[in-house]
């Protein structure tokens, strides 16, 4: 049999692009997913439109999860002077103990701008729930890992994607319409579910539906979407008025909108339906894509098909039986390397050594990258002298740090690029150790040369955590095959959001103690630094495995609950 040697063909019809392989037209030839794909289009129009849909669904989920911060900004306040002749700028701890002084009373000033905090009065002794809503939403993210891998996993990326949007955009509506606080706190729950389940389904989707090329490129692009949308957050929610527009008319409309497009133009991925056995509907998806991408027909068969042929083959020469005696007893374990592969669980994450160790260091890793990317946003009111133009620098840093990704993932690969963003984030974040900002300094009006070195800090930084985090995500998608690609993503993505429940504490005592919230995210990226360098080897140019049986030829697997495989 032909088994899709690399060869180059004038293609017969002038609007059709050339393929890199001579023999896709044959029927007799077998081909591997990754070299079908590649002929069907790397990087191409398909994918490009994939990459353009999922960009303005993932601008809306910036708005959400970057955006919420500043829907919890706290209103100016004002306390009266001693003489109760008029008021001064204080402290909210100041403006909560103060009492009238004749006719002069506290006050609060919302500087135009309605948000959460101000709408439900969100200070004093209801201050608490400014870190309660910042968590629950976080914790909302959290339970998607229990949900939408496995939807994934069973149903399908495409479903899995569609029910995820679907709940984003009623829950984003339902927010906008809230009557009380409670009724708010459920629906946030229910849109950072939904919101973590699209990010988890998405990144498998780009990884499994074209070539290396794509992967690297669409994770540049969805970054540097969610950073650019960070930029223009500020004056968009500037100019809305109200935080309830904000989730009616930048969130909740523009993603029922996006549903149209969802639906109709992105399909199933041929390397899931490939891994499910379904090689006539993944042959029917790649030749969509084909069509699509102006490349000739895809007719060869796919290499698990190459089986369904030898049992053809048995038809007419049946293998000899040995005798009954000789024949091995079946055990209860007894599985084929098929049905192993398809009863993939979380256990197989930690399965075997080499996905083992690179399982426990991701999942640091990722807790390190959400408690250090969301910690630097909810630190911004303490860093400077206003919270709206401290966010839009940051957002510029991280774009410029999406931008460079791709040099840096096809440079000088995953893991050396890793190290150097991390040195990046670390070593900001440690100097802030040295520029302890005066008490006289603390209101927000007030200027003092630390506070501008702090945000020029933070700056840095957030270049350094976007970079590390765009290139975390490709690494992560390479690590794991196939069959177990949305569990592992969305461990990590789940462990990752136990750092963002825990950041707005954290963050908030650091601050009560006149602590920079950034001397702990440069101590922990110490300890990642460590981490990747030791225990995390390099994916690029490296084929991606399609099940976690094929880790078995590696290493031994320390949990056993199956036979091995002969």
């Amino acid at each position: 049999m032909d088994f899709g040697s690399i060869g180059v063909q004038a293609s017969t019809t002038s609007h059709l692009k050339r393929p890199r392989y001579d023999n896709a037209s044959s029927e007799r030839a077998f081909f591997s997913i990754d070299d079908a794909l590649d002929y069907a289009g790397d990087n191409s129009r398909f994918q490009k439109r994939v990459n353009y849909i999922f960009s303005v669904q993932y601008a809306i989920y910036s708005f959400l999860m970057m955006g919420f911060p500043l829907l919890l900004v706290k209103p100016t306040f004002y306390c009266p002077d001693l003489d109760g002749t008029g008021v001064h700028v204080c402290l909210e701890k100041e403006f909560c103990e103060s009492v009238c002084i004749g006719t002069v009373c506290p006050r609060v000033h919302d500087n135009g701008e309605t948000t959460i905090a101000t709408d439900y009065e969100l200070y004093c002794d209801k201050s608490y729930l400014t870190g309660i809503l910042g968590s629950v939403l976080f914790f909302g993210s959290f339970l998607a890992f229990f949900f939408f891998p496995y939807i994934g996993n069973s149903k399908g990326r495409k479903f899995g994607i569609l029910v995820a949007n679907i709940i984003s955009a009623a829950s984003a509506l339902a927010v906008a319409f809230a009557p009380n606080i409670e009724f708010m706190m459920v629906f946030l729950i229910l849109g950072g579910f939904a919101f973590s389940g699209f990010e988890i389904l998405i990144f498998v989707y780009t990884a499994e539906v074209s070539g290396e090329r794509f992967r690297n490129y669409s994770t540049v692009t969805l970054g540097t979407v969610w950073a650019v949308a960070q930029i223009i957050i500020s004056p968009l929610f500037l100019l809305s008025g109200g935080w309830n527009y904000i989730f009616l008319f930048y969130m909740a409309i523009p993603w029922f909108i996006s549903l149209w497009p969802n639906f109709t133009m992105v399909f199933e991925t041929p390397r899931f339906l490939n891994q499910q056995k379904k090689y006539v509907k993944a042959r029917e998806i790649i030749n969509k894509i084909c069509e699509i991408n102006l490349r000739q027909p895809f007719r060869a068969k796919l290499y698990g098909e190459m089986d369904e042929e030898n049992e053809k083959m048995t038809t007419f020469f049946p293998p000899k039986q040995p005798r009954i005696s000789e024949q091995p007893r079946p055990t209860t374990n007894s599985k084929t390397p098929q049905q192993q592969s398809t009863a993939s669980g979380y256990m197989d994450l930690f399965r075997y050594a080499k996905i083992r160790r690179v399982s426990l260091a991701l999942l640091y890793i990722w807790f390190f990258k959400n408690f250090t990317y969301f910690g630097l946003t909810y630190s911004l009111p303490v860093l400077g002298t206003e919270v709206y133009q401290n966010f839009t620098l940051t957002a510029f840093s991280e774009t410029l740090a999406n931008i460079y990704a791709a040099r840096f993932k096809f440079g000088i690969g995953r893991i050396q690029s890793l190290n150097y963003s991390i040195l990046i984030v670390t070593f900001s974040c440690l100097a802030s150790y040295f520029l302890p900002i005066p008490e006289e300094c603390l209101l927000e009006q007030s200027q003092c040369y630390q506070k501008t070195l702090l945000v020029l800090l933070a700056v840095i930084a957030k270049f350094g955590i976007g970079l590390f985090a765009n290139i975390l995500i490709t690494y992560t998608s390479e690590c794991y095959p196939t069959d177990i690609r949305a569990l592992g993503l969305g461990l990590n993505l789940t462990v990752s959001r136990l750092g963002t429940i825990a950041m707005p504490y954290i963050v908030t005592i650091m601050q009560d103690n006149y602590v920079s919230p950034l001397v702990l995210m440069g101590a922990m990226g110490l300890l990642a630094f460590v981490i990747i360098k030791f225990f995390l080897t390099e994916t690029l140019n490296e084929t991606m495995l399609d099940t976690v049986v094929e880790m078995q030829a590696m290493n031994a697997p320390l949990l056993r609950n199956q036979d091995p495989v002969e």
